[in-house]
């Protein structure tokens, strides 16, 4: 993905960047930072479409950089980010860019946190803040400590996955009540692997992009960065393996078995659910696999903890929901395994592109019962390609089927003691109250919606009794 053409000096990129830039190993721009940093650099508004991995984060963050180092003061840049775990690493890039110049202050603003912490780096007036758009709206809506006061000084804002923060329609409301306390006179930069055309498709377009006087410059045609998003996979074995759903968790421990992983390989597997995916893992571990996990249900420091475990190569697999799906860079993921089908065909292509980083290869795999059909067609009708069928001889997959059934069923007791089966029940609840909150929208009275939760409380309960019956019918 490097492009020897220009270096980042013809690029007018100031001489201690640069300098950070070879201590991190970076010495030449990739096509997208050849493209879009001129442009940056002088102020203009940027609509950016890149193949992921391809230094898409340097794009926003080196000119925000060059142009703070020379007037350090308020609330700089504003980068707005759909996951926490993109904040961190966010962070990390650009902590690493900015190296010893800067005395640096940037401020993350995310959910399952201390919250009085990031009080205080909001006193402290950060130089960047960097946000998922919920937890920032927390934050403007309880403004007893002048966060848009401070953010009338805001020069940069940028959108990191910008199709998806602008696009889903749970993440619009924030987005709007966020744009709206934003000074107009601003530049704004837009940043994805893919990219619709209307920008403005939900959203107005003064809204997102600020002065209207700004001159506008898309890098990569909206078209065939969409066609590139969907060849991201064009150096990635794929496979699928048509399966039973009820010996879903046999298939996947003797895949596990069968991938013997090198030393500096890695594998991630992909569910649908946070209970799924925490079960998955706890199975996994009870049966000596070196496994961690991340899902949205989990505290911050655990998920920060996890992942930095995966990252370093402490831990070989790492068991995840779509939080991981996005953006995150781990160099040695060398198979990606789809335990669900993904519902949607584009995040079939951001999962296995976890191990097809700036062009690299690797392998996925992808579990396929009789209720996946449609989700795997769909799927390999985005991508272009049709997945090799792989078959496994079921007596061999199912020759320890009984031991592995004896450890599910432990995993659930113990999940069912460390009440994160209720704290999986609690969540589901609470998003049940923001949907009666809003019942005419999803067109339930909130007397049915009452009758619904009662029954799932009634239901809760009874559940409970028979797990105790079950622990103590265990433990005889």
């Amino acid at each position: 993905m490097e492009n020897s053409q220009k270096s980042f000096k013809e690029l007018n990129l100031d001489n201690w960047l640069i300098k950070n830039l070879e201590l991190v190993g970076i010495k030449n721009p990739t096509e997208i930072q050849l493209k879009s940093l001129p442009h940056t650099l002088k102020g203009k508004n940027i609509i950016g479409c890149a193949q992921t991995g391809s230094g898409k984060t340097a794009c926003f963050a080196l000119p925000l950089l060059q142009k703070l180092a020379i007037d350090p003061y308020g609330v700089f840049g504003l980068i707005l980010s759909p996951t926490r775990e993109l904040c961190y690493q966010i962070q990390q890039q650009i902590h690493s860019f900015a190296g010893q110049n800067l005395n640096l202050r940037i401020s993350i603003l995310v959910g399952g946190v201390d919250y009085m912490k990031q009080v205080k780096e909001l006193q402290e007036i950060p130089h960047i803040i960097i946000a998922c758009p919920g937890r920032l709206v927390h934050f403007l809506e309880n403004d007893q400590y002048n966060l848009k006061e401070f953010l009338q000084n805001l020069q940069f804002l940028i959108f990191d996955e910008a199709d998806r923060m602008l696009l889903e329609d749970t993440m619009i409301p924030d987005i709007k009540q966020i744009l709206e306390v934003l000074p107009a006179e601003r530049q704004t930069l837009l940043f994805s692997a893919t990219m619709v055309k209307d920008i403005d498709k939900k959203l107005d377009r003064k809204l997102i992009l600020g002065d209207e006087k700004k001159e506008l410059i898309e890098i990569g045609n909206t078209e065939q960065a969409n066609e590139d998003f969907q060849m991201t996979v064009k150096n990635l074995d794929q496979k699928l393996v048509f399966i039973p759903e009820n010996v879903k968790e046999a298939y996947l421990i003797y895949i596990l078995k069968q991938t013997k992983l090198k030393k500096q390989q890695q594998c991630i597997i992909f569910t649908s659910t946070c209970k799924n995916c925490h079960f998955l893992a706890m199975l996994l571990q009870e049966l000596e696999f070196d496994a961690t996990f991340i899902h949205s249900q989990l505290n911050q420091r655990k998920r920060i903890n996890n992942i930095a475990k995966f990252k370093s190569n402490y831990t070989k697999i790492l068991v995840a929901t779509d939080v991981a799906s996005r953006g995150l860079d781990i160099p040695y993921v060398q198979m990606v395994i789809n335990f669900d089908v993904p519902k949607n065909p584009k995040d079939y292509v951001h999962r296995v592109g976890r191990t097809a980083r700036a062009g690299r290869g690797g392998n996925s795999m992808t579990l396929v019962t009789q209720y996946d059909i449609n989700l795997i067609l769909a799927c390999e009708k985005y991508v272009g390609v049709k997945l090799e069928k792989v078959e496994y001889n079921e007596k061999e997959v199912l020759a320890d089927i009984n031991h592995i059934m004896k450890v599910m069923q432990v995993v659930r007791i113990k999940m069912s003691e460390q009440g994160i089966n209720d704290m999986f029940d609690d969540f589901k609840e609470k998003k049940q109250l923001m949907r009666e909150q809003s019942g005419q929208k999803f067109g339930i009275s909130s007397l049915k919606s009452k009758e619904i939760l009662a029954s799932k409380k009634n239901k809760k309960r009874d559940t409970k009794v028979q797990d105790k019956q079950m622990i103590k019918a265990s433990k005889k």
